[in-house]
């Protein structure tokens, strides 16, 4: 199990590494960002992150995930190269088609999204870096086929910082806002492209398809359900902007951007964890090892959720001017949001292991129906918390279905006991903090890190992690992971 548990998460942190340096360095920015762009502009921000949202599951028609599966498949090296050329044509016919009806029709989309053209020009920048982000599935799959994680890591940290150094040039030196983030963007975008597309093997295989329909047929229930979880995930700024001005999804924005800080973890844990995943499945232990990984991944879940949730307050008081400020008090239910959405990578292992996606779509569509519903009945009443209340409804259903169906198709023997045991540790914690000071001051800082700092220790003395076993994982990932870089 140790050695399990040692190999994904020394690629878990190397995955983990960039993805970390490039929050931290966003998550530092944003006291320059808040004084830079208004309310009303972060609002503009976050409902094109929401339209991004939406068009990548129509640009990569779920191949992303069907390249990584069917992979595991081929036989030879003619046979994998074949299935590279083809699942590269077809993101290219779909993402080119997105690109086209969003080049064309940009002013109409920024008349309904933002009540002006004024923004079309801005819409058709993320049209193109959609495009060329479509094709990046690729060669990241192949990384993590071949166990690279840190060659990974590294074109991660370098496209987040050439984004990082470009949106400061364009938005805080030139002054072009929005424009300047998404230009930024797509510069660096052609960047990643162009040095990235080494990696895929070479000569370039033949297309087939006959096996492009095959990774279709398990793709494309994925793209209603990757777009019903938009509508889960995503859809509370669009609901927000319905009966809000733009300065309120400016700032449930910055909220939201707080909260993703999170998705850091279940995001490089996914990363690693497939790989893994799809080489163990066949083994007659594969579910006894995947139950004892998902105890320890969810503990690690719960304790950064809990970070996020109990320092909030205080970072965007410290981070942000006072028109800022109301983020903060949707961060708790936004953050279980995205811990909840990572909490299925086990259950999308289960269907995606039996080879049996239709489930996903179902549960999806749950959670979809859950969160609009929520959106539509709360927000007019309770504003932004009602927003975040319905986001964290809808992922809750979503992992309730998903556990139903995915325990059918393949079922792994979870650790139930301790899985209870540390969310109720994490609860008794968050409550505990609810009695903290409420201000910026040192005193009030110690106090909600020391709380912090109590929840692995409660979990070492409720029994869901063992002493010894957890010295022998950290000294094999330390080794492991100084291997790798």
């Amino acid at each position: 199990m140790l050695a399990n548990v040692r190999r994904v998460f020394s690629h878990l942190a190397v995955y983990g590494s960039g993805e970390i340096l490039l929050f931290g360095i966003s998550f530092l920015l944003v006291p320059v960002y808040t004084r830079v762009l208004t309310p009303a502009e972060y609002g503009v921000l976050g409902l094109l992150l929401l339209l991004r949202a939406f068009l990548r599951p129509l640009n990569q028609l779920g191949l992303d995930e069907s390249f990584l599966r069917f992979y595991y498949d081929c036989d030879d090296d003619a046979a994998r190269r074949t299935l590279t050329s083809t699942t590269l044509v077809a993101i290219g016919l779909a993402s080119g088609l997105v690109l086209t009806v969003l080049l064309s029709g940009a002013p109409t989309f920024s008349r309904l999204l933002f009540g002006s053209a004024e923004h079309a020009w801005t819409l058709r920048l993320l049209a193109l870096n959609g495009f060329l982000q479509a094709f990046l599935c690729v060669p990241h799959s192949l990384l993590r086929i071949r166990n690279e994680p840190a060659r990974f890591a590294r074109w991660t940290i370098g496209g987040g910082l050439g984004a990082t150094a470009g949106r400061l040039l364009l938005v805080v030196g030139f002054r072009m806002g929005v424009f300047g983030i998404m230009l930024a963007d797509l510069l660096v975008s052609i960047v990643l492209v162009a040095g990235l597309s080494r990696v895929v093997e070479r000569p370039i295989g033949r297309v087939s398809w006959r096996r492009a329909r095959e990774m279709l047929r398990f793709s494309l229930p994925l793209v209603p359900t990757a777009l019903l979880q938009q509508v889960t995930m995503m859809s509370d700024r669009f609901f927000v902007r319905l009966s809000r001005p733009l300065a309120d999804v400016g700032i449930y924005q910055l909220g939201g951007t707080i909260a993703n800080v999170l998705r850091i973890y279940p995001e490089a844990f996914r990363r690693a964890w497939m790989p893994f995943a799809f080489e163990k499945m066949d083994q007659p232990d594969a579910p006894r090892q995947f139950a004892q990984l998902a105890t320890v991944a969810f503990a690690v879940l719960v304790f950064g959720t809990l970070g996020i949730a109990i320092l909030a307050g205080p970072v965007v008081q410290i981070m942000t001017p006072p028109t800022f400020h109301g983020a903060a008090a949707v961060v708790p239910f936004l953050v279980l949001s995205v811990a909840l959405h990572g909490a299925t990578v086990f259950l999308t292992t289960s269907l995606n292991v039996a080879k049996r996606t239709r489930a996903l779509p179902v549960a999806a569509a749950v959670a979809a129906t859950v969160t609009v519903t929520g959106h539509v009945t709360l927000i007019p009443q309770f504003g932004l918390l009602g927003a975040a209340g319905a986001t964290a409804a809808g992922q809750a259903a979503r992992v309730i279905v998903m556990t139903v169906a995915a325990q059918r198709l393949y079922h792994i023997p979870y650790e139930i006991g301790r899985l209870f045991r540390t969310t109720l540790v994490g609860l008794v914690v968050y409550a505990a903090a609810g009695f903290a000071p409420a201000d910026v001051s040192a005193e009030a800082l110690i106090v909600r890190v020391g709380l912090l700092a109590t929840f692995p220790l409660a979990l070492i003395g409720a029994g869901v992690v063992d002493r010894e076993a957890l010295e022998r994982l950290r000294a094999g990932a330390a080794a492991r992971g100084a291997e790798d870089w």
